[in-house]
């Protein structure tokens, strides 16, 4: 049986693809929205396989259903007038239009009532202006304290008057050194005594000494 199926549509395939127009291809899965020379360029299309003959490249699909390579203005469309009825019948009348009945008659308006006049209002007589409070009278201005002149700076107790300026003493010209008398012989003398000698201060010329 899926045999069968197969051989037919294999049979049907070949046989539209035979059958195609000029200017067509056969196509297993075509697009559905195919150009047109109404809508020369598909943008929104269902995405969908057209099994079928289309159009080829470079051609579109007139108002015909033939594939032609340019679109010339499309023609107007024909105008079909009233068919007229067959011999022998005459036509069907037309309904008489039934009248509309006749409206209501509106009552005519009441005419409005004069308004009542309106009561003259009784005019007051203005009221007596009070006196004008009088002012207080304004302060006396205060007297301006007196500016007391600024007091003299008063010594700190830690500064002391400056010493008094004395002249630097002028130096002497040095004298001239006196002739100095020779000292008597000190007690430094007596000690350098040589040996078996002793000291006076008054020797005699004659010292004692040893014949050899």
């Amino acid at each position: 049986m899926l045999r069968l199926l197969l051989i037919i549509a294999y049979a049907s395939l070949g046989f539209s693809q035979m059958n195609c127009g000029p200017n067509e291809v056969f196509d297993t899965c075509g697009s559905a929205c195919e150009p047109s020379c109404r809508n020369p360029n598909p943008t929104i299309c269902t995405l969908q396989c057209v099994v079928g003959c289309r159009c080829r490249q470079g051609f579109f699909r007139d108002d015909f259903g033939q594939c032609v390579a340019s679109c010339g203005r499309p023609s107007p469309p024909v105008q079909t007038g009233p068919t007229s009825p067959p011999s022998g019948l005459s036509p069907p009348s037309k309904p008489s239009p039934v009248p509309n009945p006749p409206s209501p008659s509106r009552p005519s308006p009441v005419p409005a009532s004069a308004p009542a006049p309106k009561p003259t209002p009784v005019q007051r007589p203005p009221p007596t202006p009070r006196p004008s409070p009088t002012p207080a009278p304004a302060p006396a201005p205060k007297p301006t304290p007196a500016i007391k002149p600024p007091s003299p700076p008063r010594p700190s107790p830690t500064s002391a008057p400056p010493p008094p300026f004395k002249p630097l003493p002028v130096p002497k010209p040095p004298s001239s050194p006196q002739p100095s008398a020779p000292s008597p012989p000190g007690h430094s003398q007596q000690l350098r005594c040589p040996q078996n000698e002793s000291w006076s201060k008054c020797p005699t010329q004659c010292d004692l000494r040893v014949a050899i």
